[in-house]
This record gives C-alpha cells, sequence and structure tokens, in this order.
C-alpha cells in the first residue's frame, strides 16, 4: 500500500475511543503515513505531540449572534485548510455520534471515502434516546466502511442501525505500546485489586465497593491474615457516592482513590502489579482495560455484559465472569484469586497469549490500512 494520508476524527477526551483513535493514528506514522487528528478536546495532545502529530480542535466562535452554531462548523474549516495544503485520502471517523454528521458534510464536500468506526455507546445507549434512522442514511449517503472490534457489536449495529452485515468489518481494538512491554510482576503486600474506569453509572463501581467488604468479612474469619486494596484509577460523576459508601462500609482505609492518571506507562506500572483487575460495568463492547490488563500478565475478572465471553472465553480460560449486579458472587472470585494464585496466574498467562496474538498494533494496523485501500478502490469504482 502506497503512502497514505489519513484524517482521523475523535472525541479527544480520556474515554478508550479516543484512545483507540490516538493508538490507530501513532500506528499509522510509523509505518509511513500521513495522519491528522481532528478532536472536540485535546487531552492526548501531549502524547501525540512527541511523534509530531497535533490535535486539531474546532475554533470557538466568540461572537454572540454565533453562539448557536456548532463546533463542527470548526472541523470544516480546520480539514480544509490542511487539505488544500495536502489532500486527504481517506477520512476514518471514531464514534458515529456526534461525528457522522461532519463525516456526511465531509463526504459531500470533497468526495473523500469514508469509514465509521463504532465503540459502544453508539449504539447501546444512543438509539434508547433518539431515533437513529436519520444516522443510518447518513452512513448509507456517505457509502461509508463500518468498523466494530466485537462480534456483539457487529450484531447490534446491523441491528439497530439496519446496516448490510457486509459493510460491517470486525477489526479489534488494540493497546497502547507500553502495555506491550515486559512486566516484572510480583504480588504485593498487601494484595490488591484495581479498577480503571470513567466512573459513571454504566459502569457500576458501587458493585466492586460492595463486593470488597463483602470480602473483608469472609477473610476476617477464615485463616488467612491478607486485608486487600482496592485501588481506583479514574474521575467521574460517581466520585462523591463511592467516597460515602466506602466510608460507610469502614472500607475508608483500604480504597484508594487515585484519580485520573494519563501517563499510560504509570497506568500499565500499577495495572502490573495488581492480584487482579475488575471491571463490573452494565454494558461494554471491547473495553481497552481487559486488553491492556491481559496485556500485562495481571488477571482480569469482570462481569457478564454481553460481550464479556468475547474477551475471557466461553469457559473462562483467560479470566473470571460473575453476572452484573452480584457483588457477593464477585468476592468469591476475588477470595479464589488471593488464595489461589497458581490458577489465577495460569488464566493471566493464557490470557497474554491471546491477547498479544489478536490484538497487536501491528495486525490490527494492517487491517485498518487494507480496509482504506479497499475503500479508495471501491469509491474509485464508483466514481468511473
Amino acid at each position: 500500500m502506497s503512502k497514505l494520508n489519513v484524517a482521523i476524527f475523535c472525541m479527544g477526551s480520556l474515554g478508550g475511543s479516543s484512545e483507540v483513535a490516538v493508538n490507530l493514528a501513532l500506528a499509522l506514522r510509523a509505518n509511513g503515513h500521513d495522519c491528522d487528528v481532528f478532536a472536540y478536546e485535546n487531552a492526548m495532545q501531549e502524547r501525540l505531540l512527541r511523534e509530531g502529530i497535533r490535535i486539531r480542535t474546532p475554533n470557538s466562535l466568540s461572537y454572540a449572534i454565533f453562539d448557536h452554531i456548532q463546533t463542527d462548523f470548526g472541523f470544516l474549516v480546520a480539514f480544509d485548510k490542511l487539505h488544500k495544503k495536502k489532500p486527504y485520502d481517506i477520512i476514518h471517523v471514531h464514534y458515529a455520534v456526534p461525528l457522522i454528521h461532519v463525516m456526511s458534510n465531509l463526504r459531500d464536500i470533497y468526495g473523500i471515502p469514508c469509514v465509521v468506526t463504532f465503540h459502544g455507546s453508539d449504539v447501546t445507549i444512543v438509539p434508547d434516546l433518539f431515533d437513529v434512522s436519520m444516522l443510518t442514511k447518513l452512513v448509507e449517503k456517505a457509502e461509508a466502511s463500518v468498523t466494530v472490534a466485537s462480534r456483539f457489536l457487529a450484531d447490534s449495529v446491523e441491528k439497530v442501525y439496519k446496516l448490510e452485515r457486509s459493510r460491517i468489518h470486525l477489526i479489534p481494538n488494540t493497546i497502547a505500546p507500553e502495555f506491550f512491554g515486559e512486566f516484572a510482576r510480583k504480588r504485593e503486600e498487601p494484595p490488591y485489586f484495581v479498577h480503571v474506569s470513567g466512573l459513571r453509572p454504566v459502569k457500576r463501581v458501587w458493585d466492586i465497593v460492595l463486593a470488597m467488604c463483602c470480602l473483608r468479612k469472609k477473610l476476617a474469619h477464615g485463616a488467612t491474615n491478607a486485608a486487600p486494596r482496592l485501588k481506583i484509577i479514574g474521575d467521574g460523576p460517581d466520585l462523591p457516592d463511592l467516597h460515602l459508601l466506602s466510608e460507610k462500609c469502614g472500607l475508608h482505609d483500604d480504597v484508594d482513590f487515585l484519580g485520573q492518571i494519563d501517563e499510560r506507562r504509570e497506568v500499565a506500572s500499577i495495572v502490573s502489579s495488581a492480584d487482579a483487575l475488575i471491571l463490573s460495568s452494565l454494558t461494554e463492547s471491547q473495553p481497552l482495560v481487559i486488553l491492556e490488563s491481559m496485556a500485562v500478565g495481571t488477571p482480569v475478572i469482570c462481569s457478564s455484559f454481553t460481550s464479556a465471553p468475547e474477551l475471557i472465553g466461553e469457559n473462562g480460560e483467560r479470566g473470571w465472569i460473575f453476572e452484573i449486579g452480584d457483588s457477593q458472587a464477585l468476592a468469591r472470585i476475588m477470595q479464589d484469586v488471593i488464595e489461589s494464585p497458581e490458577m489465577a496466574v495460569q488464566r493471566a498467562v493464557r490470557a497474554r497469549e491471546w491477547v498479544l496474538r489478536e490484538h497487536h498494533m501491528d495486525a490490527v494496523t494492517k487491517a485498518y490500512v487494507d480496509l482504506y485501500g479497499d475503500a479508495i478502490v471501491e469509491d474509485s469504482k464508483r466514481s468511473l
């Protein structure tokens, strides 16, 4: 494939969809392609600048009568300026909502082939908020290729957005290179579990705090002297309530709220020394935090969201699955991890082998570059 110039659009916040977009942008640059990132926020600017990629954010219009104009207009202006200097070969949008209409407008104006990646909330939550039939029309009008990271999400996109399955391509998420390094895992004393998320209601982090409470009671009546801790990385609307719940459960000395950590190497270090990572979400597509934990050899415990078996394995060969909201079941698994570390290590080894094989950056980047090439060829055929 000849050198491509790719325009990537994403939210730009510290969520998983932006992480996927940024990882892809960095990988494209490392493989000799050109890439610009357009985003509403520039939370990941530092990482991109190290590789010479700047995030383009829309300029705000401060003049009073323009208050109602969406900042998406700024994307069009920024795109046009750069496109005139060096034309883009492909437009890749991460998150159908709210970016799909930006993609559609750019397609109308410039006729550039488009790819849209659905990440989860734009399929599992947005359809409950409004009718998505217009979004389907925009995808079809732009003749865009669609990518998803899991079979569950492919099924959901086909059902919810009424898109032909042949248009939907399954390309797994990949993770930052920091998580593919060799980490010398060592169990710390006291043992600890870790959770990483945006601390929103859909993450149900309170289930983990309640499980910690159950676990401490179990261990107090058992033979072990272990006093496990819980480390929570992230920030979000549920943080104050989680503080209160920890206090109410008598865990104020056992739960460490570490806040938002932007440096990926630091997150990898904390996760790699944990006895297990716990994800208790109501719904997920293919959460990066699970892939990251597997890559550094940390056992994974997750709730029974629909795509969990794709990650953990149908028979739990790569971790543990508990029913959503069952904090007592989660506590039992946490106890098993502490008291039977050999079993936990076996599952973690299988998980690391799997994630390095199925989610390595090189393979995922090649899949996207191949898709870009196919989209360009198909677009050329349509224009004949």
